[in-house]
């Protein structure tokens, strides 16, 4: 997730990136968002030894600008949901028929290997119960996960199962 104070903001869009391995696009985007710690120097730390690098292979909440770790795998998807869940709250809550001041949409990149996942699923599930329409999933479907090709363990078709759901 990307943010520009240690606290969100409710009337900001969020990003929570579930899928570790794309985070030098998070990265990246810090930087052309010009956040003052991601300098081009930094970038090229990404996923090094150095103690002194504000890149790791997996986003950590320690940095301005990110919000949510990656976690467990199906973790940022439940994340997701939930904040997506807090914004239709706050929007419930807060706006007026004349003055909608909270509509924002949050992101989740997820890979293969995160929709094997029970807890993704679920999270999921409850998004397609409950009509979450400001919640967006960017399936990033590179067939890959960490034990190797994800059709070792799933060959069902994820745009089936994500119609579903809902």
């Amino acid at each position: 997730m990307v943010t520009s104070t240690l606290f969100r903001l409710p009337l900001q869009e969020s990003y929570d990136l579930r899928a570790g391995h794309t985070c030098l696009f998070q990265y990246a985007f810090l930087h052309l968002a010009g956040y003052k710690h991601m300098t081009m120097e930094q970038l090229k730390t990404y996923h090094s030894a150095s103690r002194e690098s504000f890149c790791p292979g997996h986003p950590e909440i320690e940095h301005v600008g990110i919000e949510v770790t990656t976690g467990p795998l199906g973790q940022g998807i439940a994340n997701a949901v939930g904040m997506a869940v807090a914004t239709k709250n706050l929007a419930a809550t807060y706006n007026r028929p004349e003055y909608e001041i909270i509509n924002n949409t949050t992101w989740c990149m997820v890979g293969d290997a995160c929709l094997q996942e029970g807890v993704g699923l679920e999270a999921i599930s409850l998004a397609g119960h409950w009509k979450l329409n400001n919640l967006v999933l960017i399936f990033d479907n590179n067939n890959i996960t960490c034990d190797g090709i994800a059709d070792i363990a799933n060959t069902e078709n994820i745009n089936a199962k994500m119609i579903a759901c809902g």
